[in-house]
C-alpha cells in the first residue's frame, strides 16, 4: 500500500480515478454549454462547468482566441459578460448532436 492510499483511507476519501476525469474536449463542451444556457457571468460558468477560477481562465482564453466566445464588460457592475459567438453556438449544437448520437448525458444538466 502506498503512502497516498494510506492518506486517502485515513481521511475516508477515495483516490482520484483517472478514468472518471473529463477530457479537455468534455471540459470545453461543459463551458460552452454553461455559457449557451445563460450563465454569462464568471461564477455561473464556474459552478455549472465545475471548474476552478484558475482552470476556467485558461479555457476561456482559448475559446476567445478561437472566436467561440466573446467577452464584454458590464460598465454598471464591472462584471465581465461571456457570450457565445455564432461559431460557439455551432460548436454547442455539434456537441449536443454527438452526445445524442452516442446516448451520453451531459456532465451537468
Amino acid at each position: 500500500m502506498s503512502t497516498t492510499e494510506t492518506i486517502y483511507e485515513k481521511f475516508g476519501c477515495k483516490s482520484v480515478d483517472q478514468s472518471n476525469r473529463r477530457s479537455k474536449m468534455e471540459t470545453f463542451g461543459d463551458i460552452v454549454r454553461a455559457i449557451g444556457s445563460g450563465n454569462n457571468k464568471l461564477n455561473g460558468i464556474i459552478m455549472n462547468a465545475n471548474l476552478s477560477w484558475v482552470a476556467l481562465q485558461s479555457y476561456i482564453k482559448t475559446l476567445e482566441s478561437r472566436g467561440l466566445v466573446t467577452i464584454d464588460l458590464d460598465y454598471e457592475s464591472g462584471n465581465r459578460i461571456f457570450r457565445l459567438s455564432d461559431r460557439g453556438f455551432r460548436l454547442l449544437h455539434a456537441f449536443s448532436e454527438v452526445r445524442t448520437a452516442l446516448s451520453i448525458s451531459p456532465t451537468f444538466e
